[in-house]
């Protein structure tokens, strides 16, 4: 299994009354992994590059 969805599915429903319209969409993606490994800097972790450390720092 790899960060890519092997499968991606969707499903549009319409109804029109009148002048009264409802539309809804599903949509969604299967056999993937969910990773965030690398993707997320967390402010505890006690490695950080300096770039890191400063970068919502107030001037």
């Amino acid at each position: 299994m790899t960060n890519l969805p092997n499968k991606v599915y969707g499903l549009n429903l319409g109804l029109s009354y009148k002048n009264l319209q409802l539309s809804v969409l599903f949509q969604g993606a299967s056999d993937f992994v969910a990773s965030a490994t690398g993707a997320v800097i967390h402010h505890n972790v006690s490695k950080l590059l300096p770039i890191h450390q400063q970068h919502w720092t107030l001037n």
